[in-house]
């Protein structure tokens, strides 16, 4: 909220209390044209502190608009969590049900990704494209890999 602006409505709201003061003690016919005349300065001075009011009322949504924006910022922030191999946030209603977030995204950039998974404990990011594996998954793949390397020397042993 700009100071200026504060002050010129209350030097515009001080200026129409004073010309509607004179108005209110004028007399004679002669100060009839004078009335008049401070009647005009008085509607216009009104129309100007309108205008500084509309004004400084812009002034006060926004900031009240961008408090909120924070606020829930704020609260976003606080509920994230990281669980290893990424960020993890409360789904909007539900506490229980917790959405995988991208760690690069989000330490990066302070954006909030969430990453695709095939619920076996893989996740990729469609935004930065980073690919990340549970440490159950880890082990899963490298038995499998084992497995399938135990095999395929099998198989190259069978065939000498």
């Amino acid at each position: 909220m700009d100071i200026a602006a504060i002050t010129a409505l209350i030097g515009g709201v001080k200026t129409a209390s004073e010309l509607a003061k004179a108005i209110k003690d004028s007399g004679s016919t002669l100060e009839q044209a004078e009335v008049k005349l401070k009647l005009a300065d008085l509607i216009s001075t009104l129309a100007d502190v309108r205008l500084e009011a509309a004004g400084v009322q812009q002034e006060l949504l926004a900031a009240k608009e961008q408090i909120r924006s924070l606020e829930s910022a704020a609260k976003q922030r606080a509920a994230l969590v990281w669980k290893q191999p990424c960020y993890w946030l409360p789904r909007d209603g539900d506490a229980s049900i917790e959405e995988p977030y991208c760690q690069p995204c989000h330490d990066n950039d302070k954006r909030l990704a969430r990453l695709h998974h095939d619920n076996k404990g893989a996740f990729t990011c469609m935004v930065c494209k980073s690919s990340f594996r549970t440490e159950a998954r880890v082990a899963s793949d490298s038995e499998a890999f084992k497995a399938a390397n135990a095999r395929r020397r099998a198989t190259r042993t069978s065939m000498y």
